[in-house]
């Protein structure tokens, strides 16, 4: 039995009653097309979605009916009217499924001689699928790309599901891990601790995130950054939960580094302050013995032993000042520097910065070898590449300091060849370890070092080269493992004279009854200073801080022609503004400042400064300086 269905007129075309309950039932649009393109059925669900009545759909042309779609479509159409059937997927362009994706399956109806008489268009929605497997697709491809690492477990602990950066970051294979547990990933004592402590955490909680040590598949340990997330069924089932993880190694390193650095500032300034109360202290001694000496005949035993007092007070002096230029900042002062000399004057230091396990051996090749440097930073070079070389020979060895010219047409022919100029070149050579060519593309890099952690800030070689570059010159390694290495430092070489020691006076500039006020917090320094410029024909004024200062300049009866003021003083305001503050009460006071620390003794001021502590001659000098420039 069949009856007609949605025919055209005059088209016979027939399907069983059946067929037709049937279609109409389905929840897939489902339409049919004859030979010559022409809709002879359309079910139910099609045409509710397509069309408000039969007519807009039977009868009408299958490519008017598609519109836009039919270039898609018409391949398809064609095929399943050869004989194929096809199956494909398209987005729809009519109201009811514009923007949606469509399943579409074109099915011939082949009959008696297998003619094919036309085919069926079964549609189908599958947007909501769609987009969702593309939004897994794109979540998959997020997660497998991502630098971090990303892994989810299942309620028993093991994993579904863990990305490239998370396996790589222990050294697996994705598919090595699958199924695993997390306790590969940790050795049994972290492994306890995470079981014991950080799950039921997790378990109350519904997240945890801390820092744990990772093992990985070749046996070494690094410092990971773990969060932990409990995932839940809507009705609180437990899923498993999701682990992010990431490496911190590097993060802890400059942690590290900083925290050294910052050790290393807190240091300075700690050192500094020192340093300040030690230089007040050697003014205090310097002043009283050469107060002492003034009294004492020369020639005399007396006399021998308090010049032996005052050289030792000087060479104090210069310690300190010496220990504080390899920690200062500050811009590079330039001076006509000989390496010779340089180096000889730092023997000492240098072997007892070694110790007793490592020979040390100076050699000096040419003459006349000067450079224009800042000296304290060449010093501080020095000092660091030593340091090195000692740190390289855990068992003790031999540390070599050669000095040398490289001047075009003379010196190593080898080095002719790949440093063009003049040169003045400082090598360091030890015979350690050796440096593996890895480690000597990042040697010059800051905080990067070889040491274990808290042995080293990674900084030396990096302020060494920055320094050299700095002062025009360069750095040039030679180093194989377990052969040494060879630090060369080179400078521009210069022929300029070395600025001559000041020659020796024989007597101090008098004051000549000069009024002095002379300001310093510190009594024992105040008492000494006031001792040395009464010594030397002054008349002296005494302040403790600036109130008391300020007061004694105006209720002077007599004009005040030299202000000496300590930098540092007690309340608001510091040496040098007092200064002003009392040369505007007496115009024709001479300016002086004094200080104890090596920074504030380079301050950028027009008021000269005497740096703490000095000798009598060396205060009448400045003295004698600072009124001759006033009165100028």
């Amino acid at each position: 039995m069949s009856e007609a269905f949605h025919a055209a007129p005059g088209i016979d075309t027939t399907l069983p009653t059946d067929l037709v309950r049937l279609l109409d039932a389905i929840p897939a649009m489902v339409a049919y097309v004859d030979r010559k393109g022409v809709y002879r059925y359309a079910n139910r669900p099609f045409l509710s979605t397509y069309a408000e009545r039969p007519t807009d759909i039977i009868g009408q042309s299958f490519r008017v009916l598609c519109g836009d779609l039919y270039p898609k479509l018409a391949p398809h159409a064609t095929a399943a009217l050869q004989g194929s059937a096809r199956e494909f997927e398209v987005v729809g362009n009519a109201a009811a499924t514009h923007g949606r994706w469509l399943r579409a399956t074109y099915i011939p109806d082949v009959r008696e001689g297998k003619r094919v008489h036309g085919f069926f268009a079964i549609v189908q929605d599958i947007h909501d699928g769609k987009t969702a497997a593309i939004e897994h697709r794109r979540l998959q491809h997020a997660c497998d790309q991502g630098m971090e690492g990303f892994a989810l477990y299942d309620p028993s602990g093991r994993i579904s599901y863990i990305n490239p950066a998370h396996a790589s970051m222990y050294g697996y294979t994705t598919t090595e891990l699958l199924g695993q547990t997390w306790r590969i990933f940790y050795t049994e004592e972290v492994a306890w601790k995470i079981e014991e402590v950080h799950m039921p955490e997790l378990m109350k909680r519904g997240h945890w995130r801390g820092e744990l040590q990772g093992l990985r598949k070749s046996g070494e340990t690094f410092d990971a950054e773990v969060s932990l997330t409990l995932l839940y069924e809507d009705d609180r089932t437990p899923l498993g939960f999701v682990c992010n993880c990431r490496d911190i190694t590097e993060r802890k390193v400059a942690e590290e580094s900083l925290r050294q650095l910052q050790r290393i500032d807190a240091l300075g300034q700690l050192t500094g302050g020192i340093a300040h109360d030690f230089n007040n202290l050697l003014t205090v001694i310097l002043g009283n013995l050469e107060y002492i000496r003034s009294s004492i005949a020369q020639e005399s035993t007396e006399g021998d032993a308090l010049v032996g007092a005052m050289n030792a007070a000087t060479s104090a002096a210069m310690l300190t000042g010496r220990l504080l230029s390899f920690s200062r900042k500050r811009r590079l002062q330039e001076e006509v520097v000989g390496i010779r000399a340089l180096v000889n004057g730092m023997e000492d230091i240098l072997s007892r910065s070694l110790g007793g396990q490592f020979d040390l051996r100076i050699v000096h090749r040419g003459e006349a070898l000067r450079c224009k440097a800042d000296r304290s930073q060449l010093e501080n070079a020095v000092l660091n590449l030593v340091l090195n070389a000692r740190d390289a020979m855990s068992e003790g060895g031999e540390v070599t300091i050669q000095t040398g010219n490289l001047v075009n047409g003379i010196g190593d022919p080898k080095l002719r060849e790949k440093h063009d100029g003049d040169w003045v070149v400082l090598s360091v050579t030890d015979t350690g370890a050796g440096m593996s060519s890895a480690v000597r593309q990042r040697m010059f890099d800051p905080f990067f070092t070889t040491k274990p952690s808290g042995k080293g800030t990674g900084l030396g070689l990096s302020m060494v080269h920055g320094f050299v570059t700095q002062s025009g010159g360069h750095v040039e390694v030679e180093s194989e493992p377990g052969q040494g290495t060879c630090v060369s430092i080179f400078l521009p070489r210069t022929n300029q004279p070395l600025v001559p020691d000041a020659p020796e006076r024989t007597a101090c500039p008098s004051g000549d009854g000069r009024r002095v006020l002379v300001i310093e917090d510190r009594a024992d320094v105040l008492r000494i200073v006031s001792r040395m410029l009464a010594s030397l024909g002054y008349q002296v004024l005494e302040a403790t801080d600036s109130p008391s200062a300020i007061r004694a300049a105006r209720e002077s009866q007599e004009p005040i022609d030299l202000v000496l003021s300590d930098v540092r003083l007690p309340g608001e305001m510091n040496g040098v503004e007092l200064v002003q503050v009392i040369q505007a009460l007496h115009p024709d006071a001479g300016p002086l400042l004094m200080s104890g620390y090596l920074e504030e003794a380079e301050a950028d001021t027009d008021i000269p400064l005497l740096p703490k502590p000095f000798t009598l001659e060396v205060l009448a000098q400045a003295a004698w300086g600072a009124l001759r420039e006033q009165s100028s």
